[in-house]
């Protein structure tokens, strides 16, 4: 049998007001900190727009200050994390804390020696004889219960702020693409195929760390060391982009678009290889996004996500994406109709309709010397995603030898990737399709992969189509 006495109903009382006391205090701070980290990275946004009137150079600052501006998510997350903890020790003690008022309840309809009740219980036995509460509510009131729940501000200022680093990024990258001078003189061909072989390398490396942040996990325990495994990765990642990557890929990019646009015999070779470069800093991004939102779910307790989460590190490591063969520009007007190919290119014209009921890109690719064929990409206008011609492009989809409807052939018609399944196969895709409302990987989710131009504001539509879907 349990014995309980005034002492034991103290220490029930003394905890549960404690813990109410601190997550009042830090529900306060919490609120203030996301309102001022919000409002200073917001601010700083604003002020990258007033300097679009401005010299490019002055853009590359503001972004910089933007992106330092949201330095501090750590810091957020980590208070976000705390308070949610504190709400759910608040809600364990408040049983205990009911009982014990409902004791003290009782023992206040007794006559009792003055000296029997613990001058730290003498104001609630007071409380208690004079109130024409229940227990329970009595127990509210006295503890603030239900203590005003932070609702969905953290999720909606996390994920706001986290998508707005990650647009600064980007569009950090496509401005560096954008003041790069095409020129001969930037760097050899051995040079860029070294920018290529880091980006990819660097790229893999946050992959497979952030893999092991979800193997951590799966004691189905998540501590701050696991979640410092992520911060380290993305720290490290964005520290080298910042520091290296974007100026080295846009140097590569520039590099080959003056090899494009002068018709250098080997000019497909420079083209696919700085796309190459551009690409896989593109996935890291992608997979950068996912990690935040990663993040956010153990700063939210978000339970299901976590697990989620660690379930994928057993997953296959690299995409589950369709992996074909490629084939040349001429074996396209030779398949079967409806074969599934690979093949690609640098896009010699192309041909958009935006808006409407059926927006679509057309896109020729291959010397006009030599077999063309075109690519079909329904759905979007690939434009906005700076999917231009001069660009090196890698497409898989169907082939039609003979055109399809009012498109004459060779034709291949780009495939749209189901992400939601592919996730479900692979580590790669899982964390892509985690962050896809934070960083749209591909235009239309379509089976399409490419370079960037140098030197050209196109190269910047990308980054007002993103903002448009904020």
């Amino acid at each position: 049998m349990e014995v309980i006495n005034i002492l034991d109903l103290h220490e029930d009382l003394a905890a549960g007001q404690r813990a109410a006391k601190l997550y009042r205090e830090l529900e306060q701070l919490t609120l203030e900190e996301l309102r001022k980290h919000s409002d200073q990275v917001f601010s700083q946004q604003e002020l990258y727009f007033t300097a679009l009137s401005g010299e490019y150079s002055e853009q590359l600052v503001a972004l910089r200050q933007l992106i330092a501006s949201s330095d501090a998510l750590l810091n957020v997350h980590d208070l976000v994390s705390t308070v949610n903890s504190l709400r759910s020790r608040v809600n364990a003690h408040e049983p205990s804390i009911v009982n014990a008022l409902k004791r003290i309840a009782d023992l206040a309809r007794v006559e009792l020696a003055e000296q029997l009740i613990l001058p730290e219980l003498r104001e609630v036995f007071t409380k208690a004889r004079n109130s024409r509460l229940d227990a329970e509510e009595l127990a509210r009131s006295m503890l603030s219960l239900p203590i005003q729940e932070l609702g969905t501000m953290p999720k909606t200022m996390l994920e706001g702020t986290s998508q707005t680093r990650l647009w600064g990024l980007h569009t950090l990258l496509l401005t560096e693409l954008v003041v790069a001078e095409p020129r001969a003189d930037l760097l050899d061909y051995g040079q860029l195929k070294a920018i290529q072989a880091e980006s990819a390398r660097r790229m893999r490396t946050f992959r497979d760390r952030v893999r092991q942040g979800a193997g951590m996990l799966n004691d189905n325990i998540a501590t701050p060391d696991d979640i410092m495994t992520l911060w380290g990765a993305l720290f490290d990642l964005e520290s080298w982009l910042l520091e290296t990557g974007f100026a080295d890929v846009a140097r590569a990019s520039a590099a080959a678009t003056y090899q494009v646009q002068n018709g250098a015999s080997d000019a497909e070779r420079w083209a696919r290889t700085a796309g190459q470069a551009y690409e896989a800093i593109r996935t890291a991004l992608a997979l950068d996004a996912g990690t935040r939102q990663v993040l956010i779910a153990y700063a939210l307790h978000d339970e299901d996500t976590l697990s989620n989460f660690a379930a994928s590190s057993h997953l296959r490591l690299g995409p589950a994406t369709l992996d074909l063969k490629r084939s040349s520009l001429a074996q396209v007007s030779q398949v079967e109709e409806g074969t599934l190919v690979e093949i690609d290119a640098v896009v010699q014209d192309a041909d958009y309709v935006a808006g409407g009921p059926r927006p679509r890109t057309l896109l020729i690719l291959g010397k006009p010397t030599a077999t063309q064929v075109t690519a079909r990409l329904p759905f979007t206008s690939a434009d906005s995603f700076g999917i231009i011609p001069g660009i090196w492009v890698q497409v898989r989809g169907t082939a039609y030898p003979n055109g399809k409807g009012s498109v004459k052939g060779p034709l291949v018609e780009v495939r749209r990737i189901r992400r939601g399944a592919v996730a479900n196969e692979s580590f790669t895709d899982w964390l892509i399709w985690a962050g896809r409302d934070m960083f749209e990987y591909r235009p239309g989710e379509l089976d399409i992969i490419g370079g960037r131009l140098a030197g050209t504001r196109e190269t910047l539509n990308e980054s007002s189509a993103r903002l448009l879907l904020q």
